[in-house]
Order: structure tokens, then sequence, then C-alpha cells
């Protein structure tokens, strides 16, 4: 029996140095999980800092260049319509320049007619006053002529 006790015994000792041993290896496990996990959790914090900054960067920098085109944008709209009341403006005054043009055109035409009618009534009126005197001229040569007519047989019979 003391065989036996003593191997009872030897395997209680053993069974307490394979316990101590598990003990040891789980623990050590235990530890090296919980050192995974810490640092994955530092990697997985790291990793969330970075996304969170790089996130913050890119919609800082989508933010800029929205802002940017919208000033642009507006910048845009601003100057073309300023350059569409420009355009505007330049055609009312090219429609009332026109429109005195026409004016001036209707009054010239108008100033020239009379002009027209005038020198040519004054060319009728200097005809009629040189046909006149032609006229009377001519009347003055015949009536010469006809003197001298009468006056020939009496010249012819003198001589």
């Amino acid at each position: 029996m003391e065989i036996i006790d003593r191997l009872a015994e030897k395997t209680t000792i053993l069974k307490e140095e394979y316990d101590k041993y598990f003990e040891r290896v789980e623990k050590l496990n235990q530890s090296s999980l919980d050192e995974m996990d810490f640092h994955m959790q530092n990697v997985i914090s790291h990793f969330s800092e970075e996304a969170t900054g790089i996130m913050e960067k890119l919609e800082g920098n989508i933010s800029r260049a929205m802002e940017l085109f919208e000033g642009n944008t507006t910048n845009m709209l601003a100057s073309l319509d300023e350059q569409s009341r420009s355009i505007g403006l330049y055609a009312h005054e090219l429609n009332l320049d026109i429109g005195d043009l026409s004016t001036n055109l209707k009054e010239s035409v108008k100033i020239f007619t009379e002009q027209l009618h005038q020198g040519v009534e004054r060319t009728f009126q200097d005809f009629d006053g040189g046909l006149t005197e032609v006229s009377r001229r001519l009347a003055n040569t015949v009536e010469s002529i006809a003197e001298s007519v009468e006056n020939l047989p009496r010249a012819l019979k003198h001589e």
C-alpha cells in the first residue's frame, strides 16, 4: 500500500505541478492576450485618430473648394449680369441713336426737298425772266427789221 500511497502522492504532486504549469500557461496566454488586446486597442485608437484627422482635413479641403467654387460662380454670375446690363444699355443707346439718325435723315430729306423745290422755282423764274428778256429783244429786233424793211424802198429810191 505504501507504493500505492506513494504513487497516489506522486500523482497528486504531479497533478499539482501540471495544474501550476497549466495555470502559468493560462496566465501567460491571458497576459499575452491582454497585451495583444492593449496593443490592438492602441493601434485601433491611433488608426481612428488618423482617420478622423484625415476626414477633418478632407472635409476642410472640400469645404474650401466648395466656398471657392461658390465664390467663383457668384463672381461669374455677377460679371455676366453686369455684361448683359451693359449690352442692354448699349442696345438701348444704339436704338436711340438710330432713332435720332432716322429723325435727322427725315429732316434732311425734307429740307433737301424744300430747297430743291425752291431752286427749281428760282430756275423757272430765272428762265422766265431770261425768256422775257429774249422775247423783248427779239421783239425789238423784229421791230427794227420791220422798220428797216419799210425804209428799204425809200433808201433804194434815194440812191
